[in-house]
């Protein structure tokens, strides 16, 4: 007897098909496969809190940041700096996140990543 083919949970496209679905999110592979759209690109995939990599530096910072209001990242060149009383610790984490890897973006080679090192900057400004 054949093992069943079905899911119960799968994407529209599997279930209109009569296919099994592997349910990968954000894009099923059988979608994936036939480049279609898939609709878990359309649900809300983020349940719980998501795992921030809080190391105790990352901590420090953010600490530091809330107590004194001063930006972690002086070499961005943010004309207004993000205010730390107005976030929540997982936002401050995002932001902190971001401007971290743009900061060493533009550490490393700014010239071969001259779109991040001009853009991310603008993408926190404008985020505050």
């Amino acid at each position: 007897r054949r093992s069943h083919t079905k899911s119960r949970k799968g994407c529209k496209t599997c279930k209109r098909r009569h296919i099994r679905c592997d349910e990968t999110v954000p894009q099923c592979r059988n979608c994936t496969k036939h480049n279609v759209r898939c609709d878990y690109m359309d649900r809300d995939v983020v349940e719980g809190n998501p795992d921030l990599n809080m190391t105790p530096q990352v901590l420090q910072e953010l600490e530091r940041w809330r107590e004194t209001g001063v930006y972690p990242f002086p070499n961005l060149g943010l004309e207004l700096h993000p205010s730390p009383s107005l976030y929540s610790q997982t936002d401050l984490r995002l932001i902190h996140h971001i401007s971290s890897i743009a900061s060493q973006m533009q550490a490393v080679e700014p010239s071969n990543s001259a779109i991040w090192t001009k853009r991310v900057p603008m993408y926190v400004a404008v985020s505050i």
